[in-house]
C-alpha cells in the first residue's frame, strides 16, 4: 500500500498535464503485504438434526475438529511460529477442519491464525469466559471483576482476529448459562453490539452449551448445543448405534453440533518416562482401578479411568486389561495405545454414519495439551502422537466420505452436492503429497 503526500495545486496541475505518463510517487509512508482469503460463512438451523450447523460459499459442511487450550500452560512457546504451525499440521493431518479454541484459554497469537490460513482449517474462537468460574459452577455472576476492561479486550481481539479467513464463529464464552446472567447484561449486550460495529458478517453464538437440563428448551440463539460430552470410554457400539453416546438422558434430544466429547488417553511409555518417576510408571493402573488405588503422580496429571460400565450387568469393564494382564508400565502403555486408536476411530467414524442425520459437527475434547496430562490429547505436551491420533486418521478416510456421501443420498433435505467431500478429501491428500509425506515414518 502506497500513500503519496498531499501536494500543492500547482504540483497537481503540472501532473494532470502529464496524461499517460507515469505519476510521480513523491514519498512513501508505509508499505507492507498481505495475504487474504475470500469466503462467506453463515450459521443456518438444519432441520433434519434439528439444530445448528453452518454453510461455507452457500454449501453445507461437516465439521471435524479438536478443542484447542494453548500450545504451552507457561506460555514457552507463545513467539514460536513454528510450533504454532506443527501443532495446526497435526490437527490437518488426522483430517480435521475445526479448531475451537476454548473459552477456559486465551486467544491466540497471530501465528496460529496464520497457520489456520494457510493449512485451511477453521477457527470457533471463544472469549475468556467459562461456567467453571463465571457463575455457574464456581466464582460468580458477576466476574469479571472490571466490566469496562473487559470489552476493551474484546474489542482489540475483534479487530485483531476478524479479517483472517479462518476464522468461522466467535462465542461469548465456554458452557454459560443462564442467558440474562451469564454473562452480566452490560457485558452481553455491549458484545452484540461490538461484533454487530466490528464484524458483522462472522457469526456470533454466546454460550457453547446451555441449559444442559432436559426439561427446559433449547435456544440456538444463545448455545450450540443443550449438553455436551461425555468426556469417559464407551464400548464401541455406542458410537455408531447411540444418538449421543454416553449421555444416557440424551439419546432422544438432539445435539446437532457436538462442541465436546472426550475419551480416555494417555501419551506412550516414552513420554509418560518424561514426567513419572520410576516409582510412579512401576505403580501403573490395576484392573479396575478406583481413584483411590491411582497413584498420586498420576492423579495429579489427571488421569482418567480407562473403564466404563457394561449396560447388560452393570459390571465394571477395563478396556486397558481386555488385552490382559500387564507387567509394566510399557505393557499397560501398549495396551493403552491401542485402546485409544479404537475408541477415537469409533468416535469419529460413528458420528460421520450419521452426518446430516443426527449431526453436523463434531468436537473433540481436547486435541491437543498445553501440559504433561493423562486425559484427553491426539499427541501430547512433546509433540508425540498417542494411539488417538492414528485412531482419528484412520476414520477420517475414504472410508469415512464414503458415509458421508451414503447419507447425503438417503436424505433429500440434505442440500449439500457430492463433491463437496471428495473434493476435501483430494485436498487432503493433494496436500500430503505437496509436503511429501511419507505414512510409513512416523514413530
Amino acid at each position: 500500500i502506497r500513500i503519496k503526500e498531499n501536494h500543492n495545486e500547482e504540483e497537481e496541475k503540472e501532473e494532470e498535464e502529464k496524461g499517460d505518463e507515469e505519476e510521480e510517487i513523491i514519498n512513501v509512508l508505509d508499505q507492507f503485504d498481505v495475504k487474504f482469503g475470500i469466503r462467506t460463512i453463515k450459521k443456518v438451523y438444519n432441520n433434519v438434526t434439528q439444530g445448528p450447523g453452518f454453510q461455507v460459499n452457500g454449501r453445507d459442511i461437516y465439521l471435524e475438529g479438536g478443542n484447542w487450550i494453548t500450545t504451552d500452560i507457561f506460555l514457552r512457546h507463545a513467539n514460536n511460529k513454528q510450533r504454532y504451525f506443527d501443532e495446526v499440521l497435526f490437527h490437518k493431518k488426522m483430517g480435521f477442519n475445526l479448531i475451537r479454541v476454548w473459552g477456559g484459554g486465551i486467544t491466540e497469537r497471530s501465528y496460529f491464525y496464520e497457520a489456520c490460513n494457510k493449512l485451511g482449517m477453521f477457527v470457533y474462537q471463544e472469549f475468556w469466559m467459562t461456567g467453571d468460574n463465571n457463575g455457574r459452577w464456581a466464582g460468580s455472576y458477576d466476574w469479571p471483576i472490571n466490566h469496562d476492561d473487559y470489552i476493551a479486550n474484546v474489542k482489540d481481539v475483534i479487530l485483531q482476529i476478524r479479517s483472517h479467513p479462518c476464522l468461522m464463529l466467535i462465542g461469548g464464552g465456554n458452557e454459560l448459562y443462564p442467558a440474562e446472567q451469564n454473562p452480566p447484561p452490560d457485558i452481553s449486550q455491549r458484545m452484540y453490539d461490538l461484533m454487530s460495529e466490528l464484524a458483522p458478517a462472522t457469526p456470533f453464538i454466546m454460550s457453547s452449551m446451555s441449559p444442559q437440563n432436559t426439561s427446559l428448551p433449547f435456544d440456538w440463539n444463545y448455545a450450540m448445543a443443550p449438553n455436551d460430552g461425555n468426556y469417559g470410554g464407551n464400548l464401541l457400539s455406542k458410537f455408531y448405534n447411540d444418538r449421543n453416546p454416553g449421555l444416557t438422558e440424551y439419546q432422544s434430544i438432539p445435539i446437532s453440533f457436538q462442541p465436546e466429547i472426550g475419551s480416555i488417553s494417555a501419551p506412550s511409555i516414552r513420554s509418560l518416562s518424561r514426567f513419572l518417576n520410576k516409582t510412579a510408571l512401576d505403580n501403573f493402573p490395576v484392573r479396575n482401578a478406583n481413584s483411590e488405588d491411582i497413584d498420586v503422580s498420576w492423579l495429579f496429571h489427571k488421569y482418567e479411568a480407562f473403564t466404563t460400565t457394561n449396560t447388560e450387568d452393570g459390571s465394571t469393564y477395563d478396556f486397558v486389561y481386555a488385552y490382559g494382564d500387564h507387567a509394566s508400565a510399557s505393557d499397560w502403555s501398549m495396551a493403552a495405545t491401542m485402546v485409544q486408536y479404537q475408541q477415537y476411530q469409533a468416535l469419529f467414524e460413528g458420528f460421520a454414519s450419521h452426518a446430516f442425520e443426527w449431526y453436523t459437527t463434531v468436537i473433540m475434547w481436547k486435541s491437543q495439551s498445553p501440559w504433561p496430562g493423562l486425559r484427553g490429547c491426539m499427541y501430547d505436551s512433546y509433540l508425540a502422537t498417542t494411539g488417538g491420533f492414528w485412531g482419528v486418521k484412520h476414520a477420517i478416510s475414504n472410508n469415512q466420505y464414503s458415509f458421508l456421501q451414503q447419507q447425503q443420498q438417503q436424505s433429500q433435505k440434505n442440500s449439500v452436492e457430492n463433491n463437496v467431500f471428495k473434493n476435501s478429501n483430494d485436498k487432503i491428500n493433494k496436500y500430503n503429497e505437496e509436503e511429501g509425506e511419507d505414512k510409513n515414518d512416523d514413530d
